[in-house]
């Protein structure tokens, strides 16, 4: 039997956290020369040649162990879970789910397990535990304790990120509670959104700002929500409902009386479909718990423990085909994207880059200056200078081009600009080819202060 090495399951483990792809990668500008989109661009071909060149070294791995062994490679995060929590009180609690009224209509539906398999895989309990580490450093920032990851809630995150894919609604906080931990039911919170790629950009970022506009608000003289930072989120929706709509979720990542918690996720890699459900308690559950990065390590530990064990489905290995031709595509399509940036859309275009050229002088005139250079005739068919008020050039801030078409000029006369404005100014030559058009390197830029 072929077995799966302990080192190339730490290495699966590491790079199956980065989500999967859902959508062509996408750059920060269009325009040639553009340094900060040209370094957006870069940085996207090595982000996805590397998860390229991992889809593709996992697609050999899944083939040394298609069809042979005891567990099934999609089986491992619900297998791990079992081994912390114990078989026994795992079937409890799964059962208690299953048994809940407004439940139980779907549970034999083969699509609800398929979800809940999404939400117990491997990469998606990587991303949840990871999830948790950002909003630990969230409450960090409010010198609040860190929150410690539960089994049993990262068990309970998963079945109600499942549910809510199944049938687009939260179910932790209306039902499922009762009869899991008796008088403490009303302790439990539960953070549960649709559709966002990253919780942490929608349920601290943009949520904190809310809450902080919210704290310094005032309305006739007087504070428009007082007493809203002593308030626990219950409180906050007795007594502030349309506030407590919009800030909810941070308002669960900050309560100074959550001390666990656990996360769910579900993502459908074709569309880019993705739930989200943060489970919160208020007390020492009694429970085993642990950190989010030892829930990590523990999860590598456990899969390296049982390598011999582990086999890949027939569908598993079509699935992660899939991934790897997708990862090809938005490789490709990066690599395209950067060529555009920089002129060389072609191998040929490179070894073809016409000489560079510089800058002599930039001599200021009244709302104007005028720009001389260096002649540089040999492959080139012209020149292009750009001029910005930023050193960046960044885009949109004043930043234009013009292009001269004869390679003989060797002076220019820039005008309709801002009087008494600081301009930064650099030149490049080009060719024009039966393949596009051919650019030099950026000379070093110079300024200039009109007048």
């Amino acid at each position: 039997m072929k077995k799966l090495t302990a080192a190339v399951m730490v290495l699966i483990m590491i790079m199956a956290a980065v989500p999967s792809f859902a959508a062509v990668p996408s750059f920060a500008a269009d325009s040639n020369g553009d340094e900060a989109a040209i370094e957006a661009a870069k940085k996207e071909v090595e982000e996805c040649q590397a998860r390229h060149d991992f889809e593709k070294s996992l697609l050999e791995k899944l083939t040394e162990i298609k069809d042979q062994g005891v567990v099934a490679y999609s089986d491992l995060g619900k297998e791990f879970l079992k081994s912390k929590m114990g078989g026994i009180e795992y079937e409890i609690l799964l059962g208690k789910f299953r048994d809940d009224e407004n439940i139980k209509p779907y549970m034999n539906d083969e699509h609800f397990e398929t979800a809940f398999n999404n939400t117990l895989s491997v990469e998606n309990l990587i991303w949840a535990s990871e999830l948790v580490d950002k909003g630990n450093e969230v409450r960090k920032e409010k010198s609040e304790a860190a929150l410690k990851i539960s089994y049993r809630f990262m068990l309970l995150s998963a079945l109600s990120a499942a549910f809510g894919a199944f049938t687009l609604k939260q179910i932790v906080l209306y039902g499922i509670k009762e009869g899991l931990l008796g008088e403490r039911e009303k302790e439990i919170q539960e953070s549960f959104s649709i559709g966002y790629i990253d919780p942490s950009a929608d349920w601290f970022d943009k949520e904190k700002e809310i809450y902080d506009q919210a704290l310094e608000s005032r309305t006739g003289g007087g504070i428009t929500y007082p007493g809203l930072d002593r308030m626990k989120p219950e409180e906050v929706e007795q007594s502030y409902p349309d506030l407590y709509e919009d800030i909810s979720n941070y308002l669960n990542i900050i309560d100074r009386y959550n001390v666990e918690t656990g996360f769910g996720c579900y993502c459908h890699e074709a569309s880019g479909f993705v739930i989200h459900s943060q489970v919160f308690f208020r007390h020492n559950s009694g429970e085993p718990t642990t950190t989010p990065q030892e829930f990590r390590n523990d999860l590598i530990s456990y899969i390296s423990g049982i390598e011999g064990k582990i086999y890949a489905t027939s569908e598993e290995y079509r699935m992660q085909d899939d991934n790897r031709i997708k990862a090809l595509i938005n490789l490709n399509n990066a690599k395209k994207k950067l060529s555009e940036l920089t002129g060389e859309s072609d191998p040929q275009r490179t070894r073809q880059r016409p000489k560079p050229t510089s800058l002599k002088k930039l001599i200021p005139a009244k709302k104007a200056f005028t720009a001389t250079w260096k002649k540089q005739t040999t492959g080139t068919t012209g020149y292009q200078i750009q001029y910005s008020l930023k050193k960046n050039f960044k885009k949109g801030t004043g930043t234009k081009k013009l292009t001269i078409k004869k390679n003989t000029k060797t002076k220019v006369k820039i005008k309709g600009l801002k009087r008494r404005k600081k301009y930064y100014v650099r030149i490049r030559t080009l060719r024009k080819t039966p393949l596009g058009t051919a650019y030099s390197e950026w000379s070093k830029k110079k300024t200039v202060k009109t007048k």
